[in-house]
């Protein structure tokens, strides 16, 4: 980021300041560029949110291939 990024002015309720600067202290970032890390990550889908989302399915259907199983029914859908 450079001084020749657009700016603007934002008005942010002082407890959501308060977290927002708890939160670029535990990073080491400025607020700014804690602010733009978390926007980056609500606009862009991670590599790791993405694995984790199909690990979550690969879980779940191990689960009702149990289920299914332990009724005696096929668990094919």
């Amino acid at each position: 980021m450079s001084r020749s990024d657009p700016q603007f002015n934002y008005r942010i309720p002082d407890h959501l300041k308060a977290l927002l600067l708890d939160s670029a202290k535990a990073n080491n970032r400025s607020m700014t560029a804690e602010l733009n890390a978390i926007l980056e990550r609500t606009f862009t889908p991670s590599l790791p949110q993405a694995c984790g989302e199909q690990a979550d399915l690969k879980s779940l259907d191990k689960k009702l291939s149990a289920i299914c199983a332990h009724l005696g029914i096929d668990g094919e859908i």
